[in-house]
């Protein structure tokens, strides 16, 4: 099995950039976000057009990524802020997703 995995993380580089690196046989995509990471994990302080923004930035990452290899099926474990954009984008490719949404209400 090809397993992959993305994943959000916070360092010191161009918010929304993704580094690969690879945990024995597993791929992993890290998704710079630090605004989500260290200052407001559910986005709760961003403007509508700066959700907007986010929104679109998140789609692009996710397009590129699922452009290079589609999955069979998705195993979603997710907080905010990648969530929403996610499962939409995957609902819309017609990929098998299983979505755990770990959002405190």
């Amino acid at each position: 099995h090809d397993v992959r995995v993305l994943c959000a993380e916070n360092r010191d580089a161009e918010p929304y950039s993704v580094r690969t690196d690879w945990d024995g046989p597993v791929r992993v995509e890290r998704l710079n976000l630090p605004y989500f990471r260290g200052k407001d994990p559910d986005g709760w302080n961003l403007s509508l057009q700066g959700w907007r923004e986010h929104a679109a930035q998140t789609q692009t990452i996710l397009q590129n990524t699922l452009g290079q290899w589609r999955p069979d099926l998705v195993q979603f474990h997710t907080p905010r802020p990648i969530d929403d954009e996610a499962i939409l984008y995957l609902q819309s490719q017609n990929i098998p997703t299983v979505a755990m949404l770990h959002c405190a209400g």
